[in-house]
């Protein structure tokens, strides 16, 4: 091959990856269930800032918060895209929209119309756009208005959680409470269905009493947690969790003669749970945990020669979830 066909070869070549990582960089703008002439007002209005337009046909989007912010994410998850945009009708009143999936802000403006099917009518409501766009991140710096630069451009967001609730540990029927707290990261490549975590959860402890023994059991539980989240509807989700646990437990007591006794142990649980949350708005959500552990190592206290403790292989827990959105 000669020296002149490497050269155009290696020239197409940085062309075409030059052109792919421009396509790259391009942002899209998902323009919800519009009509052809504003998406053709709209894709002129937008053109000078390199952002593509695309037509999504959904079902129709809320006109108020929280369910407007939360399905305008479902929409920028399902379709990929930086900036969702649609518009709202409630009775005869109209308002735009625009969310913001990389910043997590959403932004509306009240219509005098319905969606305009005539040219001079949807130019006007592409400036309208285009205008409120500038609040977000997908306007060039030199243009863009107020803050609209995320905390972690693009990486993910933070979710933390506290939770309280009962468990049913011990082979005759302990049970005990739990209070846990919890820290997750939802990677934005993953978008908002998967992300991983750490929990830590204790309690006050539970008392233990035989005819020669009282005491109290303490059990302190941390380690890692995958979580899921699956969208049921517009405020609900249900998350499955999975993840091992080491447990920290100990029995502190007195034998009925005064002797004091101390005993602790380590073990290592399999933990799975379901956790059913509901939206109280884009940022906070509340639910239901039911959770399931099994212990690798089994745990029968002795004191003397009687059993003061059996430690149930499977242990139950119910629970309250309080969790927040934190960017």
């Amino acid at each position: 091959m000669s020296l002149r066909r490497i050269a155009s070869a290696l020239l197409a070549l940085a062309i075409a990856l030059a052109g792919r990582e421009a396509r790259a960089e391009r942002r899209t703008v998902a323009l919800v269930n519009g009509n052809d002439v504003v998406e053709r007002q709209v894709r002129i209005a937008l053109s000078t800032w390199e952002l593509e337009v695309k037509h999504v046909d959904w079902t129709s989007l809320s006109s108020g918060m929280p369910g407007a912010a939360l399905e305008a994410r479902q929409v920028a998850d399902a379709q990929k895209v930086e900036i969702v945009v649609w518009i709202s009708e409630t009775g005869q009143s109209h308002a735009l929209w625009v969310f913001d999936a990389k910043a997590g802000h959403i932004v509306t403006r009240p219509l005098s119309m319905a969606p305009p099917t005539d040219a001079a009518n949807a130019a006007s409501l592409a400036l309208t756009l285009k205008t409120l766009m500038r609040s977000t991140t997908a306007a060039p710096a030199n243009e863009r208005i107020g803050d609209a630069e995320p905390g972690m451009p693009g990486a993910g967001y933070f979710r933390v959680e506290a939770s309280g609730g009962a468990r049913m540990f011990a082979n005759a029927g302990g049970a005990d409470l739990r209070i846990g707290v919890g820290a997750f990261w939802f990677p934005r490549p993953l978008g908002d269905y998967m992300g991983l975590g750490f929990g830590f959860a204790a309690g006050p402890g539970v008392g233990v009493a035989t005819g020669t023994f009282a005491g109290r059991f303490l059990d302190l539980a941390a380690g890692p947690v995958l979580r899921g989240r699956i969208p049921l509807g517009t405020r609900f989700t249900l998350g499955p969790e999975a993840g091992p646990q080491l447990h920290f437990t100990s029995l502190d007591g007195a034998t009925s003669a005064g002797a004091q006794v101390r005993s602790t142990h380590r073990n290592v649980s399999l933990d799975g749970s379901v956790v059913l949350s509901f939206a109280l708005s884009q940022a906070v959500e509340v639910g239901l945990r039911g959770q399931a552990a099994y212990l690798f190592l089994y745990q029968n206290y002795v004191v003397g020669s009687e059993s003061a403790l059996k430690l149930a292989p499977v242990q139950l827990t119910g629970a309250l979830v309080l969790g927040a959105r934190l960017n």
